[in-house]
């Protein structure tokens, strides 16, 4: 035997270190290990791949066919072969999939979507006809956030398919695959989702049978699962949602990366309260962060579903007992959603296979004795849907499979992860059911006895503190403490010749000796041997526990929402917010900016928010500073807020629900597309103008102020006009005084500003500060060329050409002094400049609008003045 080869088990899935304390030769441990802040049980060993369950994998032979069946009827599972070349991917990837396809000719822009998380196991399916901008699809696909994207292969040959090109522009983090034009197959997609859906799912099948391209994409992601990453299915075990955007307001994915709803804009300087969602955030298990993520991106549009969520947020509030109950219940569920990977079968060795249906088993045992807390905290709650959780925690088949696993699994196993994951395992089953397994593991503590005296031994004889430990990556081995005097002078040289694998580490040295490495070796051995026999006495529970499949998705998503249900109410109750009301109008009184009392060190400034059909557009004015963009951020912010069925800060809220919430916010470019930020501009707000409706809310920032001033108005007052000819609610920000004069034309337009005052000497510009209010007050602003007044409090640089402009501004053009070849100079000291601040938005805004100053003389006018004098 070769000592220097790596030892079997380093690296093994859920290989556990062994506490220095003697473990009992039989029997599992007498209580639970202390939990650190960094564990969470979501992190339970489930396998190489990832965590899903293979049913009938008790034999340690290898398959010499690809694929096989038992003859059990309730066993009919595909099981793919152990030596079947797997695909695996690293514990970090997130096991979610979508598929897509578009039709052709008439039917372009019609789109089918699937999607899948393999270790939650539900497939959702839609279909939507979209416009050529797509942004149906990318909102759709922003909310399902899949890690692999899959389309036909067919979309990259010839001309680039612009769907495609859409989803590499907004999702280039994402893996783009193509697959075969064969596998998207709408019959082909139909027998299979007959064959693997749950039979709850059967009448929706019926309903969805004529959706041609959600049915195909279903075939192509199945395909792709089954023959590039070797998932399957079992029978029945699947469950099948369509979704459509009915009831649910639509946001855009530009949308909802400006205003920063999922995750901020700048991750360097990010914290947990930098986006809607950190701030909304307080779910304690898994799959309710991911359902909180899916409501903020797609919050709900009826006002009645809306306030039946606000009920039940209402009810926890005003019942802390409650609330608080649930949230020491919903840790122990963390990891629940795991318990949808029954039905998902993935080729790999049989210790993996055994280990995962044991971790299984151990999750179950867990969940099954935290129902009876959980239906004790929600008896005495009155809402709909805290009835009918109650009543399905109260199902009968609970205790049947409660019963089932009582007589094999030991009482008080439960899952964990790490050091303890294998020793749950190993003393998992009930002593005295099989007499072999017994004695497998008496022969187990023995060896891990005669190893640790074997370490005993060897610290006497060399006169060192060694210890016994393990870890997933070096398996057993030896640890040596290191006091003061020798970390500084100890070398790895120093120690017994018997010593092998020798490392250093900050405190202390780790190695191994070729007796260890013999003792590990008959451990693994005896490890194989165990959980082979455990598989083999579980296997049947499995099989059985898989008819409860549907069971188990009902009580997923109820645990899912409760979890959503009480992280609203603890966010809502913690910052003081209150809860809204929904009318044909909005009014917000006193509303604050739900991030700023997060990232601001001072209290925000409140401000009203008021809509109604009579004044649905309004226009905000103010110098740059003054918290404009804010402003309309937070009116945006409060609606999406309210939507999602959680409380706002504000003193009162009521507001108008919104189909459809459009932002322009940013002034961006696409080098891509060769667009300038003008170009860019008009794009967004022409998607903007053709698919509003009278129920949209919409806020742009500072339109039109990527061009020349002239063009710049006229164009802002063009689209002004439009929007104020529909009932959508409008906010726009401008700095063009006469976009103003269109409340005198449109008596449902009202003026803004941010209140600003100066202070210091109106000749001397450099003399003049800006204080800003923060405050909303009505009519316009009177401040003129305030652009000018603010660049010495952002650059000193600036201060000599903030006053030659001032000046060039007040010179009358019939002046002859003025000339060419001094504007022309100016211009290029701007010009010089603005590589220094482009990348500081403060500067760049105000650079622009001086430059927009200086562009607009006519320079064919002045040449023509100086040549005549």
């Amino acid at each position: 035997m070769n000592l220097n080869e790596p030892i079997r088990n380093a690296g093994r899935p859920g290989a556990a270190a062994f506490e220095r304390r003697k473990l009992p030769l039989m029997g599992p441990p007498k209580q639970r290990a202390p939990k650190s802040k960094s564990d969470f049980s979501s992190k339970l060993p489930w396998g190489k791949s990832h965590e899903s369950l293979v049913l009938n994998s008790s034999s340690n032979k290898k398959s010499t066919s690809s694929r096989s069946t038992t003859d059990m009827e309730e066993d009919k599972v595909i099981v793919a072969s152990f030596c079947t070349v797997c695909f695996l991917v690293p514990r970090a990837v997130t096991w979610d999939f979508a598929a897509l396809t578009e039709g052709r000719g008439e039917a372009r822009c019609e789109v089918g979507i699937a999607a899948v998380n393999v270790s939650r196991p539900v497939l959702i399916l839609c279909q939507t006809s979209d416009s050529q901008s797509y942004n149906n699809t990318l909102t759709k696909l922003n909310i399902f956030n899949p890690h692999l994207i899959i389309y036909p292969a067919t979309f990259d040959t010839g001309k680039e398919n612009r769907l495609i090109a859409k989803i590499r522009k907004h999702f280039s983090s994402r893996q783009l695959m193509t697959i075969p034009r064969k596998a998207f197959s709408k019959a082909n997609g139909l027998e299979r989702l007959y064959k693997i859906c749950i039979q709850i799912s059967f009448p929706l099948l019926i309903m969805i049978k004529n959706r041609y391209y959600a049915l195909a994409a279903a075939s192509g992601l199945l395909t792709y699962l089954q023959d590039n990453m070797f998932i399957y299915y079992a029978s029945n075990s699947i469950k099948l949602e369509y979704q459509t955007s009915e009831g649910y307001a639509i946001i855009d994915i530009a949308t909802a990366d400006r205003l920063e709803l999922v995750c901020s804009n700048q991750p360097a300087q990010a914290n947990r309260y930098s986006s809607l969602l950190g701030i909304m955030n307080r779910c304690l298990t898994r799959i309710g962060t991911r359902n909180l993520r899916s409501i903020i991106l797609q919050p709900l549009y009826s006002s009645e579903k809306i306030n039946e969520r606000l009920d039940c947020v209402e009810e926890l509030i005003r019942n802390p007992g409650i609330l608080l109950s649930v949230q020491g219940v919903l840790p122990k569920l963390a990891s629940i959603d795991q318990l949808l990977s029954i039905g998902t079968l993935v080729a790999d060795d049989p210790q993996s296979c055994n280990n995962r249906q044991l971790n299984y088993l151990l999750l179950l045992n867990s969940v099954v004795e935290t129902i009876q807390p959980l239906k004790e905290t929600l008896k005495n709650a009155i809402r709909p849907f805290f009835s009918e959780l109650s009543e399905l925690l109260n199902h009968q088949d609970f205790d049947v499979i409660k019963n089932m696993l009582r007589e094999t699994i030991h009482e008080s196993a439960y899952f964990t992860k790490g050091q303890q994951a294998e020793q749950q395992r190993i003393w998992a089953i009930k002593p005295g059911l099989n007499g072999l397994l017994d004695l497998v593991r008496k022969t187990y503590s023995e060896r891990i006895e005669d190893m640790r005296e074997y370490i005993k031994r060897l610290g006497q004889k060399y006169d060192l503190p060694l210890a016994l430990a393990n870890n997933n990556k070096k398996g057993f081995h030896i640890t040596m403490a290191l006091n003061q005097n020798q970390r500084k002078r100890m070398k790895s040289s120093d120690l017994p010749p018997e010593f092998i694998q020798v490392f250093r580490l900050a405190n202390s040295f780790t190695m191994k000796t070729a007796e260890l490495v013999n003792l590990t070796t008959r451990i693994d051995d005896i490890l194989t041997d165990l959980f082979s026999l455990s598989n083999i006495m579980i296997h049947d529970i499995t099989v059985k526990v898989k008819k409860y499949a549907g069971l188990f998705y009902q009580l997923v998503e109820g645990i899912s929402y409760l979890d959503v249900l009480q992280s609203l109410a603890q966010a809502s109750y913690a910052n003081g917010w209150i809860r809204p009301k929904f009318g044909e109008y909005t009014n917000v009184v006193e509303g604050h900016h739900p991030l700023l009392n997060f990232l601001c060190q001072k209290t925000p400034i409140p401000n009203p928010v008021t809509a109604c059909d009579h004044y649905n557009m309004h226009i905000i004015t103010g110098p740059n500073g003054a918290g404009k963009s804010i402003f309309i951020r937070q009116v945006m912010l409060l609606q999406i807020m309210a939507q999602a069925g959680c409380f706002v800060p504000a003193e009162s809220a009521i507001f108008r629900t919104a189909d459809k919430m459009f932002a322009r916010i940013s002034n961006d470019d696409d080098m891509e597309s060769s667009a300038s930020s003008f170009v860019l501009e008009m794009n967004e707000v022409d998607y903007i103008l053709s698919t509003m409706t009278d129920r949209s809310l919409i806020i742009i920032d500072e339109l039109c102020r990527s061009t020349s001033l002239e063009e710049g108005i006229s164009i802002a007052m063009s689209i002004c006009e439009f929007l104020a000819q529909s009932q959508a609610f409008t906010f726009v920000t401008t700095h063009f005084t006469l976009l103003t004069k269109l409340a005198d034309l449109y008596f449902n337009i009202k003026v803004w500003q941010l209140q600003t005052i100066p202070s210091g000497d109106t000749n001397n510009p450099k003399s003049i500060k800006l204080d800003f209010k923060f405050k909303l007050a009505q009519n316009a602003t009177t401040l003129r060329d305030y652009g000018i007044y603010m660049s010495p409090q952002f650059c000193v640089v600036f201060n000599f050409l903030a006053y030659e402009i001032h000046a060039i501004i007040c010179i009358n053009h019939r002046q002859a002094f003025v000339t060419l070849y001094q504007i022309t100079v100016l211009k290029r000291k701007w010009m010089d400049q603005e590589s220094i601040i482009s990348g500081v938005p403060i500067f760049n805004l105000a650079f622009k609008y001086f430059l927009s100053h200086l562009v607009a003389f006519d320079l064919n006018k002045v040449q023509t003045i100086v040549s005549k004098e």
